[in-house]
């Protein structure tokens, strides 16, 4: 996940020693882990990716935290956020099938959902298809 907003000219670099995770070295370092202002993530400038808290570098890496009201972080926490509502709906309605699409800021909904087997097989296999009244039309005609 990488990112063209602008960063901070201010924000500070934390060298994550290999074999080691970067919450840990971004602890050690004093940097916040809670609150709008705390680190959700890091940016690892080599590479310029993004890299989760329990990442754990094969070498040395300098990397920037990404608070969470960044534009970065919140990018993260609503990803997050949706992979855990989309597991507890499947809990809460067991065979529940689940549609992907593009992260929008109107948050208009598309016009073809198209389902996404869940890692859970909590229903039996016949009733993991869409039901005729509520098939897309791309996935009755097989185009997607």
């Amino acid at each position: 996940m990488s990112s063209t907003a602008p960063r901070p000219a201010s924000v500070p670099t934390v060298k994550v020693a290999a074999g080691t995770t970067a919450v840990e070295a971004l602890r050690e370092a004093g940097v916040r882990l809670d609150g709008p202002d705390g680190a959700v993530v890091v940016r690892d400038l080599a590479s310029d990716t993004l890299r989760d808290l329990a990442w754990v570098p094969d070498e040395d890496a300098e990397v920037e935290p990404t608070p969470a009201n960044s534009p970065d972080g919140l990018a993260v926490l609503r990803h997050s956020a949706a992979h855990v509502m989309a597991q507890a709906v499947q809990e809460l309605f067991p065979g529940t099938l689940l549609a992907s699409a593009r992260p929008s800021r109107t948050a208009s909904t598309t016009t073809s959902p198209r389902p996404i087997r869940s890692p859970r097989r909590t229903c039996p296999p016949s009733r993991r298809r869409w039901p005729r009244s509520s098939r897309p039309a791309s996935a009755s005609t097989g185009a997607r």
